[in-house]
């Protein structure tokens, strides 16, 4: 990994560890100078880099800035299950926090930027800072139910799109829009993740968009008309 020396502190006021960021040595009429809040490190991640791999020794949180990646495991004959992507302000390292250990791969699926906090720095500072500890709590509150509403006993069409509405959610959740974003896994990532044949995925996505509900170039995708891939996910969704 390539090291930054500075971090992009208009994300770390959204980052959901910014308390972290605070230095409590600084005088508080000081806390808010971008040059003085950041203590995490930025790494950049190339496409296909990994950050870590299954069993490395967990010492360190990452939250990502920028770009997306994907955590996925390998069976002993070297086949590979795509266990979830994962998008800019999501920690990763929490499920390694009781093993000691990261129990997965999480490679970088484009141009990443990952920032690197010591969870010794962050466990420590929690007891001095009450709204980092609430906020550990509620991350660590939300990772112990956080799974894929998609992934199930569904149809094909109906996993996909749970997964579609699944991007668009975190798109918005971005601040960018639900509607319109970038694929930065390709085909074969999705099938994997979802269970399905490439072929499957390829001609699902083809059939929505001739039903005019999706519009892809390339990686390139627009949702036409969300209500129809709700719809479509309703059962999943319970909507």
């Amino acid at each position: 990994m390539s090291e930054k020396p500075k971090l992009p502190h208009t994300f770390c006021k959204q980052c959901l560890l910014h308390p972290v960021y605070l230095s409590k040595t600084l005088p508080h009429d000081n806390r808010t100078a971008p040059e003085t809040t950041a203590v995490g490190k930025l790494h950049i991640l190339q496409p296909k880099e990994h950050l870590f791999r299954k069993e490395d020794k967990f010492h360190i949180l990452f939250t990502i800035c920028s770009g997306s990646l994907k955590s996925y495991l390998t069976d002993i004959e070297g086949r590979e299950k795509v266990i979830g992507f994962h998008f800019p302000g999501e920690i990763l390292g929490i499920n390694a926090i009781h093993s000691g250990i990261y129990p997965h791969n999480a490679m970088a699926l484009e141009t990443t930027h990952i920032c690197a906090v010591s969870f010794e720095q962050v466990f420590s500072l929690s007891t001095e800072i009450p709204t980092l500890q609430r906020r550990l709590i509620q991350i660590l509150s939300r990772k112990i139910s956080d799974h894929p509403f998609y992934l199930g006993n569904y149809g094909a069409e109906e996993r996909l799109a749970g997964f579609l509405l699944y991007l668009s959610h975190h798109s918005k959740g971005r601040g960018d829009s639900g509607s319109h974003f970038v694929l930065s896994m390709d085909r074969r990532d999705i099938a994997n993740h979802l269970g399905m044949a490439i072929e499957t995925v390829s001609r699902l996505l083809t059939n929505l968009q001739k039903k005019g509900i999706l519009k892809i170039k390339n990686r390139q995708l627009a949702i036409i008309a969300p209500e129809r891939l709700r719809e479509l996910a309703r059962c999943l969704t319970g909507r």
